[in-house]
């Protein structure tokens, strides 16, 4: 051993103090290499590689070096040789290591540290991470440098904003800003996509409830085109969202197609009804104009200029009668209108072969004609019982003749025929009613003349009778003989009376002056009926007349003595209605005068209504007032309406202009309910406001015209409901559509497993298009979408904080790791990004800060709420201030990400540390 050790170099010595000393006297680089590589002492193969300086051999340490000082010592010197001068090393050097090198912290340390843009380009070309990529964009001024690593950067909406505002370079800005502009371009796209596709959905389920088989055949074409051209644009959708809509489709377009089959179904078996009524509606059209031609020869045969006697041969018209008998046989849809015309084709037929026997009925015609035109026409009552009886007998033939006609006769011959009969009617007619007048008022003064014998007015009645005799001698043989009869009686009984006139007179008086008497002794409370009784008998006295002798005087004067002493009660009554009518009198003149100050009131305050009011009071106390004496009446009632009248033309007036003004809206109304419904329902509204604003029209008036501008109210009301109730439906189909989208949305949150598909769930939730619903299905779609925002929101709390959590055990076991034993290869992957570096500061072979991490884990205790060691208490309390002072007075505010950043960089976590550890992960799994 001790041989051994003579002849071995001492930079192999066992001794690491000779090995260090001899090092430090060599100068051969491939001894002092190998030793760099080789030596078991960490210090002696660093010394080695400070003895080298080589960037190559620095590299290489870096690359293959196990300790994890020297080899953060070696990366120290590589990351200074590339950014700075500290190393001679060539710039393809430079670029290699880069190019090849396997530590991104190296390359990702020279994109931000060095200032040469070769070597940042390099770099840049080979760093991915997001958050590099993002600081540069941020705060490099390399213009050309920012907007590459920019074109690199896969950033957010949020992340693009902070960017315009914050970055440096202005290039970079405008990047950014175009790029926000895209993306809320896209943005748009696909709101406005989203809103089109539902429409299309929203009209093709609406097309169910239509009938129109050719609208909505043109509409589903219309609209499945919409579809397809909607379709190509759907990759701007999120994917869930493509199949949401395209299982919509699915949904629906089966529906629609089979609603389509059966309306075209039903539209072709009505096209076929239609083609069969069309074609049964121009068969009856041709053989309609047939008879209307065959009806025209027939006339044209019947009403021929000879009256018919050219009639010959009807084979002509019997052809064309059949030829359209056999075209409505070829129909066999039957029916009332066919047989109609089978009807009328039959009757025509028959007519044309009864065209011969009418022409002998016109010939027949002909002589009844000429024999009464032969025949003078009466002109007076002698020459009447003759001609009367000529004209029964014609009238008699001629009325058979008319009965048995065929058809009717020729206009001409009808024409001639009805002048004469009517001049012949006219005068017989005439000269019947002069008789039947005088007839009628002989026998209206025989009726009358036996009245006057009935009740004993002997005088008239003979002086009547002399009246009936002379008009009895005026009438013809023939009205003589209607009243011949009643005559002889009435004067059988002028002759007797005129022998018993003074037999029958004086018994009547003696009878009629004991009544009177009697009448007189009466106590009858009825004293109208009593003075009426004795009014009735003074004028039967009267009407018996006077007969010689001195009884006849005797009892003149006793019944002109009963008949006053009779009438004394009446005097009385009749005193007590003359004031009653003079009160009458009084209360009408009040009501004139009533009737004035009305007209001072109107003409001080022009009010109608309280015009028309007092008016009607005052003439219904009119109507109720009593009576008043004749004379009186007339004087007052003059006055009266001379006062009334002017007032009552004043209101007509008005009636009149309020009548004018509500018929100008009532055209008014006509005029716009033509319009649009909305715009009509509106206006209608302001027309109705102004009807109310018009007076009263007239009693007859007013509500004519109320009732026809209600009626247009009516009508567009009606119109505007049936439109309402349409929208509702649609509104309805759209509300539905909304409703199982949300549930749909509301399913899929249960098999998100990330925030995006999240996202994506909340933006398809914020784009739902409301715009066709009612204020109602608004705002329950909104508390829908609401309580599934607030479902994604939970969700991805619940995320965020299982993602938290996870990233604070991944923590925990990396620090565990370290706290056991230090090593270079780490899982750091699975922790996140903003902890890589304070965790490399970890690795570091720096001082541990104790203050500062113990600081540290008070702060985020205080923070946490959690609960620290007795021993801190002054400590915990001096910083809970101090953190207390900053917030109020410099408005910083610490946060549990900023402690746990400065916990970590407090340098290498020494194994006296394993309590402030402990305390760490109790604060870990409160956060």
């Amino acid at each position: 051993m001790i041989f051994k050790q003579l002849f071995t170099p001492k930079w192999q010595h066992s001794d690491a103090k000779v090995r260090q000393k001899a090092l430090s006297q060599l100068e051969d680089k491939n001894i002092i290499r190998q030793i760099a590589e080789q030596d078991l002492e960490r210090d002696i193969r660093r010394q080695a590689l400070e003895k080298l300086s080589s960037f190559a051999d620095w590299l290489r340490a870096h690359q293959t070096e196990k300790d994890a000082f020297l080899k953060k010592v070696a990366y120290e010197k590589v990351k200074a040789a590339l950014v700075g001068e500290t190393l001679s090393v060539s710039q393809d050097d430079k670029l290699a290591c880069l190019q090849h090198s396997s530590d991104m912290q190296l390359v990702e340390d020279v994109l931000r540290l060095s200032r040469d843009p070769v070597l940042r380009s390099q770099a840049l070309e080979r760093v991915t991470r997001q958050s590099i990529l993002l600081e540069i964009v941020m705060r490099d001024t390399d213009a050309k440098i920012a907007v590459d690593a920019f074109k690199k950067l896969d950033c957010e909406q949020k992340q693009l904003e902070k960017i315009v505002q914050k970055a440096q370079s202005s290039a970079v800005v405008q990047l950014a800003q175009a790029r926000l502009d895209e993306a809320r371009q896209a943005a748009e796209q696909v709101t406005k996509l989203q809103q089109e596709t539902t429409l299309v959905l929203s009209k093709l389920l609406s097309l169910r409830d239509k009938t129109d088989y050719l609208n909505v055949k043109g509409e589903v074409e219309a609209l499945t085109t919409q579809w397809q051209q909607l379709v190509q644009a759907f990759a701007i959708l999120p994917a869930e969202q493509q199949t949401i809509y395209e299982q919509k489709y699915q949904q629906i377009y089966p529906k629609v197609e089979a609603k389509l089959a059966q309306l075209k179904k039903t539209y072709e078996a009505q096209l076929a009804e239609q083609q069969a009524a069309q074609a049964k509606q121009q068969l009856i059209a041709e053989v309609s104009s047939d008879i209307k031609q065959i009806e025209t020869t027939l006339a044209e045969a019947i009403n021929g200029e000879h009256h018919g006697e050219n009639i010959q041969d009807t084979d002509a018209i019997n052809k064309k009668i059949s030829a359209s008998i056999t075209k409505l046989q070829l129909d066999h849809s039957g029916g009332s209108q066919i047989e109609k015309l089978f009807n009328q084709l039959n009757q025509l037929k028959a007519k044309s072969e009864r065209l011969p026997e009418y022409a002998e009925q016109i010939s027949q015609a002909t002589r009844l004609i000429a024999q009464l035109n032969e025949q003078p026409i009466p002109d007076n009552s002698e020459a009447y019982p003759q001609a009367a009886e000529f004209y029964a007998n014609w009238s008699k033939k001629w009325r058979s003749l008319q009965h048995g006609l065929i058809f009717k006769l020729p206009l001409a011959l009808e024409q001639s025929s009805g002048i004469l009969i009517q001049q012949w009617q006219q005068a017989l007619k005439q000269i019947e009613q002069q008789q039947n007048s005088q007839l009628r008022q002989i026998r209206g003064q025989m009726r009358e003349l036996e009245r006057l014998i009935r009740e004993g007015h002997f005088n008239m009645a003979f002086g009547l009778f002399k009246k009936i005799s002379a008009g009895f001698s005026d009438l013809s043989e023939l009205s003589q003989q209607k009243v011949e009869r009643d005559y002889q009686r009435m004067n059988e009984q002028i002759e007797e009376l005129t022998d018993w006139k003074a037999y029958i007179g004086l018994p009547r008086k003696r009878e009629l002056l004991a009544e009177m008497q009697s009448v007189a002794a009466e106590t009858d409370e009825d004293v109208l009926a009593r003075a009426r009784k004795i009014k009735q008998m003074r004028q039967t006295w009267r009407l018996l007349g006077n007969v010689d002798g001195d009884e006849n005087q005797h009892l003149n004067q006793a019944f002109d003595e009963a008949a006053e002493l009779a009438f004394a009660p009446c005097r009385e009554k009749f005193a007590e209605l003359d004031a009653q009518r003079q009160k009458n009198l009084i209360e009408r003149e009040k009501l004139i005068s009533q009737l004035t100050n009305i007209e001072a009131a109107f003409n001080q305050q022009q009010d109608y209504k309280q015009l028309r009011k007092s008016l009607t009071q005052v003439q219904q106390a009119w109507k109720s007032a009593g009576p008043v004496e004749r004379k009186d009446y007339l004087a007052v009632s003059e006055q009266y309406f001379a006062r009334l009248k002017p007032l009552k033309q004043i209101l007509n007036d008005f009636y009149k202009q309020n009548s004018a003004a509500k018929q100008a809206l009532i055209e008014q109304a006509e005029a716009v309910r033509e319009g649009d419904l909305e715009q009509a329902s509106a206006r209608l509204k302001d027309l109705q406001k102004a009807w109310k604003q018009i007076g009263f029209a007239g009693p007859r008036e007013d509500n004519q015209l109320w009732q026809k501008f209600r009626q247009i109210n009516d009508q567009v009301f009606n119109q505007l409901q049936t439109e309402f109730e349409s929208q509702q439906a649609q509104q309805n189909s759209v509300y539905e559509m909304r409703q199982n989208e949300l549930e749909a949305l509301t399913q899929s949150l249960s098999d998100a497993q990330d925030e995006k598909t999240l996202d994506v769930s909340m933006k398809a939730v914020k784009a739902l298009d409301l715009a066709d619903l009612t204020p109602a299905q608004k705002r329950k779609i909104q508390r829908q979408q609401s309580e599934i925002e607030g479902q994604i929101l939970a969700a991805k709390k619940s995320l965020s904080e299982a993602r938290k959590a996870a990233e604070y055990e991944h923590l925990v076991a990396v620090l565990e790791q370290l706290l056991r034993e230090p090593s270079d290869e780490l899982p750091l992957t699975e922790i996140n990004p903003r902890w890589h570096k304070a965790i490399s500061a970890m690795q570091q072979p720096a001082k541990t800060d104790m203050r500062s991490r113990h600081d540290a884990t008070i702060k985020l205790e205080i923070l946490t709420q959690t609960d620290s060691p007795a021993a801190d208490k002054d400590r915990r309390m001096a910083l809970q201030v101090a953190m207390l002072s900053d917030k109020l007075n410099q408005g910083d505010e610490l946060t549990s990400e900023h402690l746990l950043i400065n916990w970590l960089s407090a340098g290498p976590m020494l194994a006296e540390q394993s309590q402030l550890f402990n305390r760490l992960k109790v604060i870990l799994k409160r956060l």
